[in-house]
């Protein structure tokens, strides 16, 4: 068995620091009037509030009234609005409207008038939109919260005819370098090109967006010579935008981020005689991605996905790049699946500032994917292993009661384990980062105390649970030597 690790310092401090590409809506509450005087008068209109939030983070919304001078009504008076609390003003100058009129985000307010003036100058409306789910929620070490995706099933199809049920339409050569036979085939694309270069594809109307993350596959049955060269590119025989590489007979697939925004072509193409088919080309939207930016480039050894919902077929892709290039990073690794969490050590330690999780599960059954818990970072392992025979214990949650009669009702909640171990004569470094640690996960001015994720042994990364150091007791035996016992108790959700 590996030495302990204890996991505890998250690169990821703030919510601005993530970016996911697909989050389920939100909502807006309901607005609160008041004034910027503290006497009045106020206006008789009331304002509205609705729409599905889109913004990835929770918003203070302020609307406020700064002209009356064309009149006091609906459609005279003007309106400024800000979402950060009136910290800086998004709009201003804005006319008032009966109709509902959209600020970001999907928010939308519109007036309803009254007997007597509707607006005076200040009149001022508070509201919030928040997301119960937003990406947010990943860092908040709260097993009650979770982000949660709009959707986990792919876009829609954006090649035209990819499956060539009944002919090749949308499918052309390279009008400087054709196949010499290109032709339907039993619900099949069929090239053949007996010498000197072939170039073949697709009509240049598949339509990608800068920064989203595409699933492109196909099928290739090589009857003999030379396989052909697969890429995306502005336009038949254009400029190319993802190298696909050599494919031989078989089914690929590959995930591709377009920095252009733009319609382009897929490609095949041989230098070479060449004579295969083609079938099944695909090019789907992944609706999960969540890029995450260090500020500055730090080093990481551990990435922890916690209380997902992510389904045994699921495609788990971690990245790093200096500068965030996903078609050709500097470092990728595909994650290991495992229920409920998942625990992955890269396989060196990596200092980069920004990373990218690509996931696709486009067959979850729920619809969605969700992510409790998010971690990034390094992990604290000491020179030497706990002392044999470490206490684990399994409590039973439950709340009790007694009627009348004395009859004991129990009501079953939860399993909760815990663990106490003890480190004998460690050296000074090792209690030092224990230390540190303890230091790090505490703030007296806050009053928090965040809990660790605590992993048994690094060979079996699925032993590994989110939980609170109760004490840290210390005996020195002998001189710079010293015994340390540590009780950890798991951290639980409700649901």
């Amino acid at each position: 068995m590996g030495r302990f690790r204890f996991l505890f310092d998250n690169l990821i401090s703030d919510e601005d620091m993530i970016t996911v590409s697909s989050l389920t809506d939100g909502m807006v509450s309901l607005p609160i009037k008041g004034s910027t005087s503290s006497s009045g008068p106020y206006g008789r209109a009331s304002m509205d509030t609705t729409g599905d939030y889109s913004g990835q983070v929770d918003r203070e919304y302020v609307v406020e009234i700064d002209s009356v001078s064309s009149g006091y009504e609906i459609g005279q008076a003007t309106f400024k609005w800000s979402d950060n609390g009136g910290s800086t003003w998004n709009q201003q100058g804005i006319t008032t409207t009966a109709s509902y009129y959209t600020l970001n985000h999907n928010v939308q307010i519109k007036w309803t008038g009254a007997t007597g003036h509707d607006f005076e100058l200040g009149d001022r409306w508070t509201f919030i939109a928040f997301n119960n789910f937003s990406a947010g929620r990943m860092i908040d070490c709260d097993r009650d919260t979770r982000y949660r995706s709009a959707s986990s099933a792919l876009g829609s199809e954006l090649v035209t005819n990819g499956t060539f049920d009944s002919n090749i339409n949308g499918w052309n050569n390279s009008g400087s370098n054709p196949y010499e036979t290109l032709e339907w085939q039993s619900g099949k694309l069929h090239a053949v090109n007996t010498s000197g270069m072939g170039v073949g594809g697709s009509d240049d109307n598949i339509s990608v967006v800068s920064g989203n993350l595409y699933k492109i596959s196909f099928d290739i049955n090589v009857s003999s010579g030379e396989s052909p060269l697969i890429v995306m590119k502005s336009s038949l025989g254009g400029t190319q935008r993802f190298n696909m590489g050599t494919c031989g007979t078989g089914s690929h697939t590959f995930y591709w981020t377009p920095t252009i925004t733009e319609n382009v072509a897929f490609q095949f193409q041989d230098s070479l005689a060449s004579d295969f088919t083609l079938d099944n080309v695909s090019v789907k939207k992944v609706p999960t991605t969540i890029n995450i930016d260090l500020g500055s480039a730090q080093e990481v050894k551990s990435l922890i996905l916690y209380d997902h919902n992510l389904t045994s077929s699921a495609v788990i892709t971690l990245k790093g790049d200096a500068g965030a290039d996903w078609n050709d990073p500097d470092f990728k690794e595909t994650m290991s699946w495992n229920t409920d969490k998942i625990l992955h050590y890269l396989g060196a330690g990596t200092t980069k500032r920004h990373w990218r999780i690509e996931i696709d599960d486009h067959d979850n059954p729920d619809g969605y994917v969700e992510i409790g818990e998010l971690y990034l970072g390094t992990f604290l392992e000491p020179s030497k292993n706990v002392a044999m025979g470490y206490g684990r214990s399994l409590d039973f949650l439950h709340s009790a009661s007694q009627t009348s009669f004395g009859v004991n009702k129990k009501r079953f909640y939860n399993l909760r384990r815990s663990w106490k171990f003890q480190y004998h004569l460690l050296e000074s470094e090792d209690l030092d980062d224990l230390i540190n640690m303890i230091e790090a996960i505490t703030d007296r001015s806050t009053g928090q105390m965040r809990p660790v994720y605590f992993n048994q042994d690094p060979d079996a990364a699925s032993e590994f649970y989110l939980a609170e150091i109760n004490n840290l007791p210390q005996s020195v035996p002998f001189n710079d030597l010293t015994s340390v016992e540590i009780s950890l108790r798991e951290v639980m959700r409700s649901v």
